[in-house]
């Protein structure tokens, strides 16, 4: 009773910051999907790092620690330098060049890599719709992820209905989508990460603490599994320079994810990139260290998850360990990570309809919540039908997006232009072939992204000097 009235209180202060977003907003397309590209750096900052952290971080990436061990480090690691070398050279381009070039989608930043020609319209036309497709399919699959991760969040803390779950995150997604757009997401999103940034902090010191320090959480580790304290994977087929490798490249598929990539768009002013960046990487490294300490203690204290399911790790070592009302600030902090999260994919779902399929409708402000409501029921849809883990969905959709857009954006960053048929097929050879890779028995030794980033190379590099 005490864990549902701390959730409950939690989750409303997180809402709360919904609320007053609404009464910042206008009526206005450019309010409700670019918050009128004038939002401040710290919130900035934590908005995108909330919406990279998710209920992936919180569930998958914590399920995939507590049964990988120590190795699963290098994940981390590669993401922080990849995200590192983004923000440093590329978020302040975007955010230039979207700008002066008038652009409001992601979509239409990568598709506008094409090399002008006399029938250029319509072929960055055409494009521009297989990219919103493309969003619209793949980015659905990653926001039923969030709605998933949610509704184990509380399945396993209250005892609600998996589907119950499913659909109370849905109609609070619906919520903050009708009422604020992307603004509401972005205050909610602040809110959210502070609250999750302390409590994982506090929780991974008490659970450290429980196993009696460090020293004796890897020894105890050691004595379960020897495999939990190797550094680097045994089962490398291609040694462990192309591992990492792999990593990077998985890392540097954020370049890729609309949702996030649309926060560089929003910032007021470039000025304001260097204090969001330090925000981001001070928040973001202490919040890796501690989820990482955490995974590792509840492989400790929990042995037993091992055999059900480790993805709910985070949660049942916060019962083992907290009381009541920070296991309740705990599951509010998860739940509405993955609700804000999927409300900025369903967003992007949405701009790619009015804004890229039909532009006639860009302008039409209740036409975009229509669809808004739209794309929600088709996530809402995939997570009920789902039997997969988080982390399968998360990187299902991660890596999809991450190797069609990751090449293009940094295409336009570049000011490198294409012919518009050497980019169709590089980008679509490139997509099937790292899910083909995927679900290939190497994957586990060389990501399919820096596949999917290696096939779209040589494609479009050969067909470069054919057509020329």
């Amino acid at each position: 009773m005490q864990i549902g009235l701390s959730f409950l209180f939690f989750l409303s202060i997180m809402t709360l910051a919904g609320y007053f977003a609404v009464k910042k907003s206008s009526a206005s397309t450019d309010d409700y999907l670019l918050a009128g590209r004038n939002v401040s750096a710290i919130p900035m900052a934590l908005s995108a790092l909330a919406s990279k952290i998710s209920g992936f971080m919180f569930i998958g990436m914590l399920g995939y620690i507590y049964k990988v061990g120590f190795s699963s480090i290098w994940f981390l690691v590669a993401w922080i330098f990849s995200d590192w070398v983004i923000w440093r050279f590329f978020y302040a381009k975007i955010r230039e060049k979207s700008e002066t070039e008038n652009i409001t989608t992601v979509t239409a930043f990568a598709a506008s890599c094409i090399k002008p020609r006399d029938d250029s319209n319509h072929r960055n036309t055409y494009f521009l719709k297989v990219l919103a497709v493309i969003v619209i399919i793949f980015m659905g699959v990653y926001a039923a992820a969030q709605l998933s991760a949610g509704a184990k969040a509380l399945e396993s803390v209250l005892s609600i209905s998996y589907n119950l779950n499913v659909i109370m995150a849905a109609v609070l997604i619906a919520a903050y989508c009708f009422a604020g757009g992307i603004r509401a997401s972005i205050w909610t999103d602040t809110v959210q990460a502070v609250l999750m940034f302390l409590s994982m902090i506090f929780l991974a010191f008490v659970a450290v603490f429980k196993c009696g320090g460090i020293q004796n959480l890897f020894n105890s580790l050691g004595a379960i599994d020897l495999n939990l304290v190797h550094w680097i994977p045994d089962d490398l087929s291609f040694g462990f320079v192309i591992f990492l490798l792999g990593r990077i490249a998985n890392g540097f598929a954020l370049l890729g994810q609309p949702h996030i990539v649309v926060r560089a768009m929003l910032i007021k002013d470039l000025k304001s990139f260097r204090v969001a960046e330090l925000t981001y990487f001070i928040y973001y490294i202490v919040f890796c260290i501690a989820l990482f300490f955490v995974a590792l203690a509840a492989r400790v204290i929990l042995p037993d998850l091992i055999n059900s399911d480790p993805e709910l790790a985070l949660l049942s070592l916060s019962n083992e360990l907290l009381p009541q009302i920070l296991i309740g600030l705990i599951l509010a902090g998860v739940f509405s990570s993955t609700i804000s999260t999927a409300d900025s994919q369903i967003l992007s779902c949405t701009a790619g309809i009015s804004q890229d399929l039909f532009p006639s409708i860009k302008d039409k402000y209740w036409t975009n919540k229509i669809i808004t409501l739209g794309i929600l029921l088709f996530t809402t849809i995939l997570a009920l039908m789902s039997n997969e883990s988080v982390f399968s969905l998360t990187m299902f959709g991660w890596v999809s997006l991450g190797v069609v857009f990751a090449p293009l954006i940094l295409l336009k960053i570049i000011d490198i232009k294409l012919e518009s048929k050497i980019i169709i097929i590089s980008s679509l050879l490139s997509l099937i072939i790292s899910l083909f890779w995927g679900a290939s028995p190497w994957h586990h030794s060389v990501n399919e992204v820096l596949i999917g980033f290696v096939t779209f190379l040589i494609f479009s590099f050969s067909l470069n000097k054919i057509f020329k």
